[in-house]
């Protein structure tokens, strides 16, 4: 648009220019002819004034000749007279004027006569002669008059053309100074915005270039082509291919595929460029093409690139890929964890039946604790699938973390074996957490086992405490000197069940546990690593205020009977925990849902402790019915159970306040649990 508005502006200053020169050309003729028509009417009036000369000087011949009788003398006079007739005759020719010509015709006339008729006496003749004079002075005077009247005229007219185009030159000269200051306007105007333009190509990060469609030739490309490729702008102006050179060999076939297609039809190219230290940027470049003039109003075909560095943008992705695997991935294992604890329950409760119930010389006593130690396995499995899932259940308590990890460094050391070396920085400051400090323990010896792991002929763990820059994450560093992991697995060392080692040497879920335990706690892990330098884990969770603090508080009991309330909606629960507390100082009442549960808690009236599963079709789920329980039944106490508590637990303010049993669990652990309500009733 721009270039059209200037080639508008050019051909108008070329048209006031054109115009200028016609004007003055107009102007030159007109002072032409002007002076031609003097000259003319000059002319005319000295031809009148030799007609009258001839006339007086044939007169006075015609008077001499009759004085003298001279023939050559009248002879003389009548030529002269038949000048003076032509002279007037020519004259008469060239005007149009009415009245001058009957008077020039009249004095032909009288002239004719004059010369035809023989003179009677010299008084006729002078007679005759002073009237033809007379009139010859009358045709002068007027023909004079005529002839500067005409003069006069035209003099007139000259000026007023003149006036006319000197005005017009004005207007012309005016507007071409308008129209200068317009193009000088515009071209500031322009410059400015090729200025601004200029600076934003040469200070964005994105590299932007203009290529010729139809020669290939570079004709521009912006100061970031020198920062992403590490080449001179001036390389790529002789060499319109030299950044393909840097792309990587198993993109290069590729993008030289999608160069090649119809330069007529935008694309998108993303590639990687390998640059001269080794370091691997991914690129995507946006190409389409453009129409231009150029000055003669050609249209020119042009084919304008922007590439833009993503490396940073695919990392991220690549993280929120695998945030979004790993969370579904938990929600899938959280799926299915209530219905396989509920499973897993029953197993090991009535194992643990059959085993008392079995004498220890039977055969069956043995099959009997094969299943109690399988399904305990398979409790141990399923509660490292939750931890992975961040659905398990946790006990955080306000832990000094500096004191941990000095606690555990004697026990790490025995753990690890003299070949590994442990080199422990710990904190300038007190720093605590409010964290489930058993699991910390657990994720910490992981880690540290799968470093020693890394370094089969030994080397050295290096174990930090600090305090990240925003003061609200206390960060633990494991860092070994092991030979690190390589970038195709490093993804997927969270994943559950993923693992490199040999068969039977690693079930993959340790560092799923540590992710799960971690992430649940309100806190990330974070690892780096390459082969051969080794890998570092950071794990960041959040520091808990002074006030945070949970008291747990466990007592014996006598031998005091108690009414208890099951509600359970899993049947094979509901006969499990009968089996499991049959024969103790438990007397069971159940209900299938909560529902059901409140009623017979309001119909009776008389429970000392309830039992309750915390995930329950109908109205109420378990914490729902605790909670209207403990309002109505203050002394009721409450132990919530579950193999999967999932997002209920975050949504409810009061389940903390419950004690809590997972699933799945033993009689022996679900003896040890009621204990405490036996306890404070005793």
């Amino acid at each position: 648009m721009p270039v059209k508005k200037e080639r508008q502006l050019m051909r108008r200053l070329k048209q006031i220019y054109v115009a200028i020169f016609l004007l003055a050309l107009f102007l030159l003729l007109l002072f032409l002819a002007r002076e031609q028509s003097v000259r003319q009417l000059n002319q005319q009036l000295q031809t009148l004034n030799y007609a009258r000369q001839d006339f007086d000087a044939g007169v006075l011949h015609i008077l001499l000749s009759e004085q003298d009788m001279n023939q050559w003398q009248t002879k003389i006079g009548t030529e002269l007279f038949s000048q003076t007739i032509n002279g007037l005759t020519a004259l008469a020719d060239k005007h149009t004027d009415s009245q001058l010509h009957k008077a020039i015709v009249a004095i032909q006339r009288e002239l004719a006569l004059f010369l035809a008729q023989p003179i009677a006496n010299k008084a006729d003749a002078s007679q005759r002669i002073f009237q033809l004079r007379l009139q010859m002075e009358t045709l002068h005077a007027a023909f004079s008059k005529v002839l500067q009247q005409e003069l006069k005229t035209s003099r007139y007219w000259f000026f007023g053309l003149v006036l006319m185009a000197v005005g017009l030159i004005v207007g012309l000269f005016l507007s071409l100074i308008r129209n200068e200051a317009k193009r000088e306007r515009f071209h500031r105007q322009l410059y400015t915005t090729q200025h601004q333009l200029a600076l934003i190509a040469e200070n964005i990060d994105e590299v932007f270039w203009l290529q010729d469609a139809q020669t290939d030739q570079v004709l521009y490309v912006s100061a970031a082509f020198e920062k992403m490729w590490q080449l001179p702008r001036q390389a790529l102006f002789d060499n319109p291919d030299a950044w393909i050179d840097k792309v990587h060999q198993d993109d290069l076939q590729r993008v030289k595929s999608l160069l090649a297609e119809d330069t007529s039809v935008p694309k998108q190219l993303d590639y990687r460029l390998v640059l001269e230290n080794g370091e691997v940027k991914w690129i995507t470049d946006r190409i389409f093409p453009v129409s231009s003039q150029n000055e003669d109003g050609q249209q020119k075909h042009l084919i304008v690139a922007v590439a833009s560095d993503i490396t940073a943008t695919r990392k991220l992705n690549e993280q929120l890929m695998v945030a979004q695997k790993m969370d579904s991935l938990g929600k899938l294992t959280g799926g299915i964890a209530h219905d396989f604890n509920n499973l897993l329950t029953v197993i090991m409760g009535n194992a643990q039946l059959l085993t008392e119930l079995t004498p220890k010389d039977s055969p069956l006593a043995a099959v009997a604790g094969l299943i109690v130690k399988a399904s305990e396995r398979g409790a141990s499995l399923n509660k490292q699938l939750l931890a992975f899932a961040s659905k398990q259940y946790l006990k955080p308590e306000q832990t000094d973390v500096v004191q941990l990890l000095n606690e555990m460094l004697q026990l790490l050391r025995r753990t690890l074996g003299d070949n590994i070396r442990i080199h422990f920085s710990p904190c300038a400051v007190d720093v605590c957490c409010f964290v489930d400090a058993g699991q910390l323990q657990n994720a910490i010896i992981n880690l540290c086992i799968n470093a020693k792991d890394a370094m089969v002929q030994g080397g050295d763990i290096y174990l930090e405490l600090a305090v990240n820059t925003s003061g609200q994450f206390a960060e633990i560093s494991i860092t070994d000197t092991g030979e690190g992991i390589s970038d195709d697995v490093l993804p997927h060392i969270f994943e559950p069940f993923f693992t490199t080692k040999a068969l039977q040497k690693g079930s993959g879920l340790g560092l799923s546990m540590v992710y799960g335990f971690i992430r649940q706690s309100g806190g990330d892990i974070q690892v780096s690593s390459s082969p051969g330098s080794g890998t570092t884990f950071r794990l960041m969770l959040p520091i808990c205020d002074d006030t945070a603090t949970v008291v747990s508080e466990m007592a014996a009991a006598g031998g005091v009977r108690y009414k208890l309330l099951l509600v359970e909606d899993d049947k094979m629960v509901r006969d499990s925990v009968v089996h499991m507390l049959k024969g103790s100082r438990y007397q069971l009442t159940t209900a299938e849902n909560g529902d059901q549960g409140l009623q017979l808690l309001q119909s009776e009236a008389d429970f000392d402790i309830m039992i309750s599963d915390v995930v329950m079709p109908g109205k109420l789920n378990g914490i729902e019915l605790a909670d209207k329980a403990s309002a109505e039944f203050p002394k009721l106490g409450i132990l919530l159970v579950s193999g999967y508590v999932g997002s209920l637990s975050e949504k409810s303010a009061s389940f903390a306040s419950y004690a809590f049993l997972p699933k799945p669990f033993s009689k022996s652990q679900l003896l040890k649990a009621l204990l405490q309500f036996s306890a404070k009733s005793a």
